[in-house]
Protein backbone atom coordinates (compact mmCIF):
# COMPACT_ATOMS: atom_id res chain seq x y z
CA UNK A 1 0.00 0.00 0.00
CA UNK A 2 1.52 3.09 -0.90
CA UNK A 3 1.72 5.88 1.82
CA UNK A 4 1.87 9.86 1.38
CA UNK A 5 4.34 12.47 3.03
CA UNK A 6 3.77 15.94 3.33
CA UNK A 7 6.52 17.64 4.64
CA UNK A 8 5.26 21.20 5.64
CA UNK A 9 7.17 24.49 5.06
CA UNK A 10 7.91 24.52 8.87
CA UNK A 11 8.98 21.04 8.29
CA UNK A 12 6.80 18.84 10.26
CA UNK A 13 5.85 15.73 8.15
CA UNK A 14 2.21 14.78 8.27
CA UNK A 15 1.53 10.51 6.82
CA UNK A 16 -1.34 10.15 4.71
CA UNK A 17 -3.02 14.11 5.07
CA UNK A 18 -6.75 14.18 4.25
CA UNK A 19 -6.58 15.23 0.51
CA UNK A 20 -9.32 17.80 1.11
CA UNK A 21 -6.99 19.39 3.50
CA UNK A 22 -3.61 19.75 1.24
CA UNK A 23 -6.02 21.01 -1.94
CA UNK A 24 -6.94 23.58 -0.03
CA UNK A 25 -3.27 24.75 0.84
CA UNK A 26 -2.76 24.57 -2.93
CA UNK A 27 -6.00 26.31 -3.96
CA UNK A 28 -6.78 29.00 -1.49
CA UNK A 29 -3.85 28.77 1.06
CA UNK A 30 -4.02 31.18 4.04
CA UNK A 31 -2.05 34.03 3.50
CA UNK A 32 1.64 33.99 3.51
CA UNK A 33 1.32 30.37 3.92
CA UNK A 34 4.02 29.43 1.36
CA UNK A 35 6.25 32.07 3.01
CA UNK A 36 6.27 30.49 6.53
CA UNK A 37 9.41 28.77 7.50
CA UNK A 38 11.62 27.21 4.58
CA UNK A 39 8.79 28.18 2.20
CA UNK A 40 8.96 24.95 0.55
CA UNK A 41 6.64 21.73 0.90
CA UNK A 42 7.54 18.01 -0.09
CA UNK A 43 4.55 15.69 -1.23
CA UNK A 44 6.23 12.01 -0.73
CA UNK A 45 4.69 8.73 -2.46
CA UNK A 46 6.39 6.03 -0.61
CA UNK A 47 5.04 2.82 -2.20
CA UNK A 48 7.74 -0.42 -1.70
CA UNK A 49 10.64 0.25 -2.61
CA UNK A 50 9.79 3.11 -4.35
CA UNK A 51 10.12 7.10 -3.92
CA UNK A 52 8.36 9.96 -5.86
CA UNK A 53 8.27 13.43 -4.64
CA UNK A 54 6.70 16.56 -5.46
CA UNK A 55 8.67 19.70 -4.45
CA UNK A 56 6.66 22.55 -3.82
CA UNK A 57 8.25 26.01 -3.78
CA UNK A 58 7.65 29.43 -3.56
CA UNK A 59 7.66 31.49 -6.92
CA UNK A 60 7.06 35.47 -7.27
CA UNK A 61 5.97 35.28 -10.73
CA UNK A 62 3.52 31.80 -9.77
CA UNK A 63 2.87 31.79 -6.61
CA UNK A 64 3.76 28.10 -6.42
CA UNK A 65 6.78 26.53 -8.36
CA UNK A 66 6.44 22.05 -8.96
CA UNK A 67 8.99 20.01 -9.59
CA UNK A 68 8.51 15.82 -10.06
CA UNK A 69 11.24 13.52 -8.98
CA UNK A 70 11.31 10.11 -9.62
CA UNK A 71 14.65 8.39 -7.72
CA UNK A 72 17.43 11.14 -8.79
CA UNK A 73 15.86 11.89 -12.29
CA UNK A 74 13.55 15.11 -12.49
CA UNK A 75 10.34 14.16 -15.23
CA UNK A 76 8.93 17.40 -14.88
CA UNK A 77 10.24 20.76 -13.71
CA UNK A 78 8.04 24.03 -14.55
CA UNK A 79 11.55 26.32 -14.38
CA UNK A 80 13.19 24.08 -17.17
CA UNK A 81 10.67 23.85 -20.34
CA UNK A 82 13.18 21.48 -21.77
CA UNK A 83 12.78 18.43 -18.82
Amino acid sequence: MAEIIFRAPRGNAIENPDLAWLSQLFLSPVPEYWMQGAGDAIIEFVEGDVLRKLLVLPSDKFEIYLKYLEGEKAWLSLENREK
